[in-house]
């Protein structure tokens, strides 16, 4: 799902609406299935706290359509069981989203501490991602060449299988920055859309330009449909993949 309004959905091309949610969750619960997994992201580009809390009236909205589903003698199914797991969102190159600011860790626990009520819906299991391994991550992703330094004091420090959350060290890291004399929350503003990127010279076969305007139409809360179901939007893939044929959509 996402994102619990849809105006945030939208932000991120996520064309699912509720009733979409609904409609699965009453073929699941129909069908005899008794656990459903939700996933959603936390720190997405223009969220508020009430899109954060809207995740929680959204669970409760889903857990009291599987009763009254039972009610309607539609379902032998108890209570359902949801399980709700929440990401930290981190910006990625060669997305409309590289040019984004990424919340800062102390954001990002504010925002998962909003989500705490989740924890007293009946049949509902709440878990978020950590915070430290994905602050470790929004800098690697959009880092440039200086992190190599970084990198290798962190490992001579320690640090190791960062991903893992019971393996994160981000002391290590923090002091690894200190000794390299950057500033690790530097990778972690918003990026100039004129300036020139770490990895621009790398090609994903989608252009810049086109990534641009599709920032501009996320801030805008437009949506565009997928081009395999649509037309094709000129993105530039087809310099890598010649069998996409543009056809020229304004």
């Amino acid at each position: 799902i996402e994102a619990g309004t849809q105006r945030l959905r939208n932000v991120i091309n996520k064309e699912v609406t509720e009733e979409d949610v609904m409609r699965a969750i009453e073929n699941a619960v129909v069908s005899g299935w008794n656990l459903v997994k939700l996933y959603f992201m936390i720190g997405l580009p223009t969220e508020t706290d009430d899109d954060v809390i809207a995740i929680i009236d959204l669970v409760r909205r889903i857990a009291a359509k599987a009763r009254d589903l039972k009610k309607e003698g539609k379902s032998n199914v108890g209570r359902l069981k949801i399980k709700v797991s929440v990401s930290n969102f981190v910006p990625k190159p060669h997305t409309p989203f590289q040019w984004a600011p990424m919340d800062v860790p102390e954001t990002l626990d504010r925002k998962q501490k909003l989500l705490i009520d989740l924890r007293r819906i009946k049949g509902v299991d709440y878990s978020s991602h950590d915070i430290d391994a994905n602050w470790l991550e929004g800098i690697l992703s959009r880092g440039d060449r200086r992190l190599s330094d970084v990198i290798e004091k962190a490992y001579r420090l320690g640090a190791r299988f960062d991903a893992w959350s019971d393996k994160t060290n981000p002391e290590a890291w923090r002091e690894a920055f200190r000794l390299a004399g950057i500033d690790p929350g530097s990778y972690l503003g918003g990026r100039d859309m004129d300036a020139d990127l770490p990895w621009e010279h790398l090609s994903c076969g989608v252009d810049r330009e086109w990534l641009k305007k599709d920032w501009l139409r996320s801030l805008d809360e437009m949506t565009l449909p997928d081009c395999n179901e649509s037309s094709c939007y000129n993105c530039g893939m087809h310099s890598i993949y010649p069998q996409c044929r543009p056809v020229r959509v304004k």
